[in-house]
């Protein structure tokens, strides 16, 4: 038994695909035609509003997300140079005569900002850009919004201070601290933002 020929989607049988001037109909005219282009128009413009919104909302929730990990991101560099300088003051109490003194107060809270700046500013760039995401739940913000310009400007920052020091550890020729910089534990990780 010969199987019937496919039928296109869409298409009825007999119908042609090409329809004659007769087959228009007759209330086409110019007015017509625009109040019908404006109604799609307005179907589109309402569909796209709401595309976007969604992506918004999306782009909002993978914002809290992203500035989660730049918290733990944060966490590692902090470690790393609580235990150099603990290390480091370790080692000026064992030795016998003293010849230096133990690193406190805000020297500490200079080194731990000097070596997590990195991070800080992944912290900051990701809080700048979940704020700016979150304003723009209740009305599209555009991209020149304060928020969003300095977010922008705080990457190329980031990035010149990651490049610029790679390795971990607060205390690289401190005192003649000894630095161990083949250590995976020493590597600083790629900034999230």
């Amino acid at each position: 038994m010969p199987e019937e020929p496919r039928q296109r989607r869409g298409k009825k049988d007999g119908e042609s695909a090409v329809k004659t001037k007769e087959e228009l109909p007759i209330n086409r005219t110019p007015v017509n035609q625009l109040r019908h282009a404006q109604a799609r128009l307005v179907v589109a413009r309402d569909r796209t509003a709401d595309l976007h919104t969604a992506w918004r909302n999306q782009l909002f929730r993978l914002s809290l997300l992203v500035t989660l990990i730049c918290l733990h991101a944060l966490q590692s560099p902090t470690s790393s140079c609580i235990s150099d300088i603990k290390d480091f003051n370790a080692m000026l109490s064992s030795e016998e005569g003293g010849s230096g003194k133990p690193i406190r107060g805000f020297e500490v809270i200079r080194l731990l900002f000097g070596e997590t700046f990195c991070e800080l500013l992944g912290v900051i760039t990701a809080f700048l850009l979940t704020y700016f995401l979150a304003l723009c739940r209740g009305a599209p913000q555009s991209l020149d919004h304060w928020t969003y310009i300095v977010s922008s400007a705080l990457v190329p920052m980031q990035l010149g201070f990651f490049f610029h020091s790679k390795h971990l550890g607060c205390l690289r020729g401190y005192n003649g601290f000894e630095f161990d910089e083949t250590s995976e534990k020493a590597k600083r990780q790629f900034p999230v933002v």
